[in-house]
């Protein structure tokens, strides 16, 4: 999924607020920025946005600044995505995976017990078609969820997900013995 501000994040996104910008200044100080917009205005000449409505737009429309922070600042705190038609089923048996997977197959799930929230991010990162996870209580355990897109999405007290990228350094060195 693309990121809107992988470069750079911009004051008003999820994970900045909107009277900071990301030198610490405040917003109202900031001169405005202008992206370009597909689209002419009556004459020909092009649209232009100020920058931040035009990331504000990209957020709306379901693209988030996932990688604004590092871990473990990019975890989405009390946020479930559920299955909404797009989960991740992958052959896990290679991770070590063995309990809590859809119907018991860990050959092809997109589910699976995980005692710490790294293992789950660590599995997603890995994996070519994951983009989000998703980890909390399923069934009395712990558990992984993995995702190819983020519909679904909804506040649930306990869970944390993340985009792909969002994931500690030294995951594979936690996650060795976890699984």
């Amino acid at each position: 999924m693309p990121h809107c501000c992988s470069h750079t994040a911009s004051a008003g996104s999820p994970h900045r607020p909107a009277a900071e910008s990301t030198h610490g200044q405040r917003a109202g100080k900031l001169r405005a920025r202008t992206a370009p917009v597909t689209g002419s205005a009556a004459g020909g000449a092009p649209l232009a946005l100020p920058r931040r409505l035009f990331v504000l737009t990209l957020a709306a429309a379901g693209l988030r600044c996932t990688a604004a922070s590092g871990w473990p600042g990019c975890q989405e705190k009390d946020t479930v995505i559920r299955m909404a038609g797009q989960p991740c089923f992958e052959d896990l048996q290679s991770f070590g995976v063995k309990a809590g997977c859809f119907e018991d197959d860990c050959s092809n799930t997109d589910k699976f017990k995980a005692t710490k929230v790294e293992s789950c991010a660590y599995v997603c990162k890995s994996l070519e078609l994951c983009q989000w996870w998703t980890y909390g209580e399923q069934d009395g355990m712990k558990k992984c969820f993995l995702r190819v897109g983020d519909a679904g999405r909804e506040t649930a007290d306990g869970w944390v997900s993340g985009a792909k990228e969002c994931a500690p350094d030294n995951a594979a060195e936690i996650v060795n013995d976890e699984l």
